[in-house]
């Protein structure tokens, strides 16, 4: 549930999501103007395409190389600090997940654990190791993120929440439901393409000629980029024209129900 929360914050599908665990390597968010990827190995930095990132960054099996990745994305919360994606704990698949979260669990200042509260406990295994991280770095605050909160009956919520609060290892503990706030951001979303294409614009009118030099393969990066957009908010807006119309035929039939007339339904 770390990257569909994550996507919950940027309010779009970026990072890759799966039943089970996925991400493998480390990604960091960091602020930037316009959305740019890049794949770290070793002292090489290369930009490249969200599909290509989503292919990278999750397991690729026992043999599949391990990349670090850094983000730059428009997301104000981002000026300010660096988010770390980690592959996180008690992944059976693939015994490395555990050893880079650690290794970024003690370079972080604010962990937020994202806990699937269908699971009910986080156990005891997961307790040690929250544990262990504390005792190393006694001023690291650990937030506590009950993921998938719609799921489950407001008594049900309360109940597991005690239950987190009881540990003692958090400093609060939050429902929260990233479909739902996903959900939220994609009916607000129409804006991104013309943001960017005016944000190109601007660099392109305020740069001279000779500083500003455009590589074919750039070129064709951010045209790929624009279209990846341009395809997501038309797939946006249908599913939006979708939900109104079908809200339209229910009304329409409670209404004909009501005065008890016969009707036809739409479309058939």
């Amino acid at each position: 549930g770390k990257s569909s929360f994550i996507n919950s914050l940027l309010g779009e599908s970026f990072c890759p999501v799966d039943v089970a665990a996925s991400t493998s390597s480390i990604t960091t968010f960091e602020y930037g103007d316009i959305k740019r990827i890049f794949c770290v190995d070793g002292d090489i930095k290369t930009e490249i395409l969200l599909e290509d990132y989503n292919k990278l960054v999750t397991h690729q099996g026992k043999s599949g190389k391990k990349y670090q990745f850094e983000v730059f994305y428009p997301f104000d919360g981002f000026r300010d600090l660096e988010l770390f994606d980690t592959p996180g704990f008690n992944n059976s698949n693939n015994n490395e997940d555990e050893k880079v979260t650690l290794q970024k669990c003690q370079l972080a200042d604010v962990i937020f654990f994202v806990f699937d509260i269908n699971k009910g406990d986080i156990g005891n295994d997961i307790k040690k190791k929250l544990l262990a991280i504390k005792e190393a770095k006694p001023s690291l605050q650990i937030h506590a993120i009950v993921n998938k909160s719609d799921q489950k009956p407001p008594v049900k919520i309360k109940e597991i929440e005690q239950q987190l609060k009881q540990t003692g290892l958090f400093v609060d503990v939050v429902s929260y439901s990233s479909k739902k706030e996903l959900d939220k951001y994609q009916l607000t979303s129409f804006n991104t393409v013309p943001n960017t294409l005016e944000h190109l614009s601007k660099q392109l009118t305020n740069a001279n000629n000779s500083q500003w030099l455009i590589k074919k393969e750039n070129a064709q990066i951010v045209v790929k980029a624009l279209n990846q957009q341009l395809s997501e908010q038309r797939q946006v807006i249908n599913s939006w024209f979708e939900r109104i119309h079908n809200n339209n035929i229910n009304i329409l039939h409670e209404r004909l129900e009501k005065q008890k007339y016969e009707y036809i339904e739409w479309g058939k």
